[in-house]
């Protein structure tokens, strides 16, 4: 997560940079000629292909795939997976009491509560992407329907929201240190998500620009530091068998955070344009990212006991 926010605001930075260095239409002379092969929309792009060349080189001649040792008595377990350890249901247990005289209807499979915590972890991480993707990709047009910043204001305002994550990590990885268990700073940070949603909609008076960045402050970084304790707990409530082969734990984080940014941007475009444009998109938005955070509160508070930090090992 902390590499992640450099990343997220180093990028933003590094387009403001280049949107003053490069003005908007503007190209760079060449022997008396304008060729627009550098301006401020393809500044950026010639950026990331410098970069991703230098990772590309890198990797080919640096890059070691480690090796993997796999133990022999467990050749069967990693290889041949039956359906009922893939599938997250478990059938549940036979009464034998006396003659056997029980309900009939105790042999239907119900789903196993140690699954449950995986449910609730993997719907955060969809719901806290949904959401950060709400804030960041509504930033430009939002921000130049309120107040008329320039694109390179907006890279400057995306930056410090991304530096911002360092502290609030290092505050995270205090609280952790004190004793504080995960599943109560995910309700922290549920609570303080919430609460930036509400602030962020308009009420009486006009979006202003104090209000923007505050509470903007606020939800990036509680959603940030949602997933990174989050990832910890489902590290630590992951059954081992969702740990190996191609659809493993890992597969699933990835897809429910591609599902929550897709569905974010959907939603900014349905919204736009179904609701008046821009001026009325950060109440319709933040308003339902309000109410779905509430329900992830209601959701985490329900199952409290089964978010505990113990291990769920369900190999033998």
């Amino acid at each position: 997560v902390t590499a992640s926010a450099f990343g997220m605001s180093l990028g933003p930075g590094l387009a403001a940079v280049l949107g003053y260095w490069c003005p908007l239409g503007e190209g760079v002379e060449i022997e008396g000629v304008a060729r627009r092969w550098w301006t401020v929309e393809t500044a950026p792009g010639w950026v990331m292909f410098v970069l991703w060349g230098v990772y590309l080189i890198a990797t080919l001649f640096y890059f070691e795939e480690p090796e993997r040792k796999i133990k022999a008595t467990k050749t069967n377990l990693n290889v041949e997976k039956t359906a009922e350890e893939m599938l997250p249901i478990a059938h549940s247990d036979i009464s034998e009491s006396g003659s056997g005289s029980g309900s009939g209807g105790s042999d239907k499979p119900t789903p196993s509560r140690s699954y449950i915590p995986i449910y609730i972890i993997l719907a955060n991480y969809f719901f806290l992407k949904f959401t950060l993707e709400s804030l960041l990709s509504s930033a430009e047009p939002v921000t130049g329907f309120h107040f008329s910043w320039s694109s390179s204001q907006v890279g400057m305002y995306l930056a410090l929201l991304g530096l911002l994550l360092f502290p609030a990590n290092l505050l995270v990885a205090h609280a952790s240190q004190k004793g504080y268990e995960d599943r109560y700073l995910v309700l922290f940070f549920l609570v303080a998500t919430t609460v930036g949603c509400i602030g962020m909609r308009e009420y009486f008076m006009p979006l202003s620009v104090p209000q923007y960045i505050v509470f903007g402050f606020t939800v990036f970084v509680s959603t940030n530091a949602l997933e990174s304790v989050s990832m910890g707990l489902l590290s630590k409530k992951i059954p081992k068998s969702w740990a190996v082969g191609t659809f493993n734990s890992g597969l699933l984080a990835t897809e429910a955070g591609t599902a929550g940014r897709a569905f974010g941007d959907m939603c900014i475009s349905w919204v736009a344009k179904s609701w008046g444009g821009f001026g009325l998109l950060l109440n319709h938005l933040f308003g339902v990212c309000a109410v779905v955070s509430v329900f992830m509160f209601g959701g985490v508070w329900r199952w409290y006991d089964l978010l505990d930090e113990g291990d769920d090992d369900d190999d033998e």
